[in-house]
């Protein structure tokens, strides 16, 4: 369930051999940029994309107990075993090809990391917007019921 924070705290230590590299031999493999591409979008975008994970799920069932009903378990929420995989493979495998593409200097390994980045990023929003759906379909029912 912490798969992407654990893979921050290792982009947090690459991170900082990258830059520490880039201070010693920055004119290899364009380690400055290297360290900014993995500085923001390794670790940072990591980090705040797998607490999402966490605290999206943790507020539906906050909701559902502020409405006196059962919290819906993890598993039934936005398919997070389908979607929240996806997006793990997907972010992982962008970073490798747009790390890959900045050092190289190959123009279409960005393009294909932007792909992957893409269909991580679509299907987080689809967790996401399941996870509207429960809290709206739990809101509606109350409304229902207060109704009748």
């Amino acid at each position: 369930s912490f798969v992407l924070v654990r893979a921050a705290w290792v982009l947090m230590a690459v991170t900082i051999m990258v830059g520490a590299a880039a201070a010693l031999a920055p004119e290899r493999f364009r380690l400055p940029t290297l360290f900014g591409f993995f500085l923001i979008f390794g670790w940072l975008l990591t980090f705040v994309a797998g607490i999402l994970q966490r605290i999206l799920p943790f507020l539906v069932s906050m909701h559902a107990h502020a409405l006196e009903r059962r919290a819906p378990r993890l598993a039934d929420m936005g398919h997070a075993d389908v979607t929240l995989t996806t997006h793990a493979v997907c972010h992982a495998a962008a970073l490798a090809l747009v790390a890959g593409a900045i050092a190289f200097d190959v123009a279409d390994l960005v393009l294909a990391g932007a792909v992957l980045g893409g269909l991580g990023a679509a299907a987080f929003l689809w967790f996401t917007l399941e996870l509207s759906w429960i809290l709206a379909s739990m809101h509606r029912n109350e409304n229902t019921a207060d109704n009748a």
